[in-house]
């Protein structure tokens, strides 16, 4: 080899590190194109270092006066050096129809309609945006559909960017060079991004193939700083070590069925009585974990562990707590802890169940209200334990079991995932501390631990959120920006030659990330079985005698699927329609198969379907669940298998076209800066499971304790990891020795006082004589 060609080798190999590396600022803005180019590119505000990223709302919104000024807003914000992410939410309205009985986030029921909304976006705009992010949270209350529902609606706004990029707009505004890109390329697709660590919802929507259709992995972090790399290390374990659950030509979705839900006995496994063994083990590791910071330590009182201004008294049947006032430390709920004796352990198909409710009247309406609640519950039986109620709870939220994440294929194609983090900030930080140059400081401190954080992970992007000067929810995330509200009285001046923003003054935080932003980063990408996307998609329609929930990821028979009565084994529960959409430019041929569960309607096979380019196809199928001796899901599965033709890499020359209104542009309907959580009327607490390696376990959303009793009633496999708890691997509750039962108080008057009583772990069996 000559001298000139180890030269140029030798050089290529230094100066690789520095193309596959970046720097740059990365924010959440929150707020739309036209906003964003007022903070970010006003004549005070500085130019970008390159590969700086800004999240962007409200791109669907038609409250522009034309699309050349939304196209100018976004090149003036290329101009100062930014890439963009741009948010699509669901719209809330479809010609359609939407999934009924959601109240937020509804997805549409005819997935063209998105598909076609989202074509026309990346047409229109997608040569100015670096990714589009498809919803956000849906494993919380912002999307409020099952994850396979969220899953079948994120493939086909996937493919609809996708097609809508081959459209590319003529004259379009130069993009940066691929050297400053990385590795990712112009209108990708983000999957909406998870609010919480691995659970069961992100492993249903894994199930669902939910990873084939994002390119780049997507979470969101508010916890305490030291558990940044641990939530990272928690996602990066579950996705790099999953098997791709389809082949190249196939497409699935998978679902599960709960039985009708009366006629169950429950079968009582742990009633939490001290009699039933010795927790001291677990109370000396609570007293001596590790704390995070600003994690309050608690005291023992009794049997419990409380903080500060909490009081507990053991009745009869189970316990008052009276919350005088919030737990120490920025933004605490008053938390109560009760050690779990040795060798406690979370058997299968086991709820957590109990009864509450609270008053702020100092107690004094309990006594008082005793006699009016008791109207509303079940008189006891003969036995010692009243029934309880039926086995699920209808309202919304999280999922399945990591068990059903498994490999349905061999020999996946793997890929190079970049993982992004597009919101991450400070949770604890209230609108008195923001006013405090301590609570600034705290604020600082914790962007400094996790920016360090994320650059030694080699994150492609975490955004800082929010820059906005203050953030109008009654939550705990403020801005990054000050303004007269929100700043220190004892805040030092920016000077005259610090970059500014739209005149607004920095926190300490912000000039922290301001500096940090210039070093470079050495990004580290996954590597992940995940095969090319398929053009068909499937999802589900139920009819009514089956209730969606959330938090169960599946569904619940209910009486009107019987008519008042209750089948025999084996009979026909209820009908419901499988759909298929092809997304292919051409026509597309296939074979359905259906396992567990679902059987097709008729009596006529299906063994082949033809679908015609831009096809949806309503297949009629019947739930038929098996006999079984205990109150459990069974799965249901739908896969559709390519036997001929495929979704060519060319421009589409048919796609499925749905009347949209008004511009290019597309939904006339502005989302919010970020929606707002449910709003609920009582005194908010929740109930967790705390295990020996310090993580949380909750069910979402949080409950509601009003002056009647209400029941509580969850299955173990629907508990999920949570903020904030820590964030240690193994990730999943059954995986992990249990050590107490917490719960949170978050009342907004003090003092409130809290009652649980008859709280018990259960398991729902059939009665005697036989399987139901």
């Amino acid at each position: 080899m000559s001298a000139y060609r180890r030269l140029t080798i030798n050089l290529a190999a230094l100066l690789l590190p520095l193309a596959s590396s970046w720097a740059g600022w990365s924010f959440d803005t929150a707020v739309s194109p036209e906003q964003a180019r007022d903070l970010f590119a006003a004549p005070d505000s500085p130019h970008a270092p390159v590969d700086s990223w800004l999240r962007i709302r409200g791109m669907d919104a038609r409250s522009i006066a034309s699309i050349e000024e939304r196209r100018n807003a976004l090149q003036a914000l290329r101009h100062r050096g930014y890439r963009l992410v741009a948010m699509i939410w669901p719209s809330g309205a479809s010609a359609g129809g939407v999934r009924p009985g959601q109240p937020l986030r509804r997805l549409p029921l005819d997935l063209r309609e998105p598909a076609a909304r989202c074509r026309q976006l990346a047409e229109t705009y997608g040569d100015l945006i670096d990714a589009w992010e498809i919803a956000g949270e849906p494993d919380i209350s912002f999307v409020e559909e099952n994850p396979e529902i969220y899953a079948a609606y994120l493939k086909a706004c996937y493919l609809g960017i996708k097609a809508g990029r081959s459209d590319a707009r003529p004259g379009s505004e130069p993009l940066p060079p691929a050297s400053s890109r990385g590795a990712v390329d112009v209108s990708s697709v983000l999957m909406a991004a998870l609010a919480l660590p691995p659970g069961p919802y992100f492993n249903a929507w894994m199930a669902n193939d939910g990873l084939r259709y994002t390119d780049g992995f997507n979470y969101h972090y508010y916890g305490y700083a030291e558990d940044f790399t641990g939530v990272y290390r928690q996602f990066e374990a579950a996705v790099t070590q999953a098997v791709a659950p389809t082949t190249t030509d196939e497409s699935i979705f998978t679902t599960q069925f709960y039985p009708l839900g009366t006629g169950w006995q429950s079968h009582v496994f742990s009633r939490f009585a001290a009699a039933e063994g010795d927790p001291s083990l677990n109370r000396e590791f609570l007293q001596m974990r590790p704390l995070g910071t600003h994690e309050p330590r608690l005291v023992p009182q009794g049997r419990w562990m409380v903080t500060p201004g909490t009081t507990i008294r053991e009745t009869d049947n189970g316990w008052e707590f009276v919350v005088t006032q919030p737990g120490p430390g920025p933004r605490r709920p008053a938390m109560v802890e009760l050690p779990l004796p040795a060798g406690w352990s979370i058997h299968q198909n086991t709820s957590l169940a109990f009864e509450y409710r609270a008053t702020t009247d100092d107690g004094r309406q309990t006594a008082e209200g005793e006699a009016a609640a008791a109207n509303h519950l079940i008189p006891p039986p003969v036995v010692a334990d009243p029934p309880l109620p039926e086995p699920h709870s209808p309202s919304p939220t999280i999922c399945y079991p990591s068990s059903l994440v498994r490999p349905l294929s061999s020999a996946p194609v793997t890929r190079a995932l970049p993982v992004f983090v597009t919101e991450y900030g400070y949770g604890l930080l209230d609108d008195k501390a923001r006013k405090t140059a301590a609570g600034r400081e705290r604020q600082r401190a914790w962007f400094m631990s996790t920016e360090r954080q994320a650059r030694d992970l080699g994150l492609t992007r975490a955004l800082a959120f929010n820059f906005q000067p203050d953030y109008t929810l009654p939550l705990g995330e403020f801005g990054l920006l000050m303004n007269q509200e929100s700043s220190p009285a004892d805040a030092e001046s920016d000077s005259a030659a610090a970059p500014r923003f739209a005149g607004f003054t920095r926190s300490p935080a912000l000039t922290f990330l301001l500096e940090a932003g210039e070093q470079r980063i050495e990004p580290h990408d996954w590597t992940v079985a995940s095969n090319p996307p398929a053009p068909v998609v499937i999802d589900f329609v139920p009819e009514q005698s089956l209730v969606m929930n959330k938090k169960s990821c599946g569904y619940f028979l209910t009486a009107e699927s019987t008519s008042g009565s209750v089948p025999a084994p084996g009979d026909i529960s209820a009908s419901s329609r499988i759909v298929l959409y092809n997304f292919a430019p051409e026509a597309v041929t296939g074979e359905l198969s259906l396992d567990g569960a679902w059987m097709l309607a008729g009596e006529k096979p299906l063994d082949f379907v033809h679908l015609a380019a831009g096809e949806r196809r309503e297949i009629p199928v019947v739930l038929r669940l098996a006999p079984t001796d205990r109150y459990a899901p069974q799965r249901a599965t739908a896969r559709f298998r390519r036997t001929a033709s495929a979704l060519q890499a060319e421009r589409p020359d048919t796609t499925p076209q749905t009347p949209v209104t008004g511009s290019k542009a597309a939904s006339a309907t502005p989302p919010p800066t970020k929606p707002p959580l449910p709003a609920s009327a009582g005194l908010v607490f929740e109930a967790f499971i705390r295990t020996r390696n310090g993580n949380l376990y909750q069910t979402w959303p949080r409950l509601t304790a009003r002056a009647t009793w209400q029941r509580y009633v969850e299955s173990f496999a629907n508990f999920t990891p949570t903020f904030y708890g820590r964030a240690h691997l193994p990730s999943a509750l059954t995986e992990n020795e249990p050590a107490a039962l917490v719960f949170f108080f978050r009342p907004t008057t003090y003092p409130a006082t809290y009652q649980v009583r008859r709280a018990r772990v259960v398991e729902f069996v059939a009665p005697p004589g036989g399987k139901k």
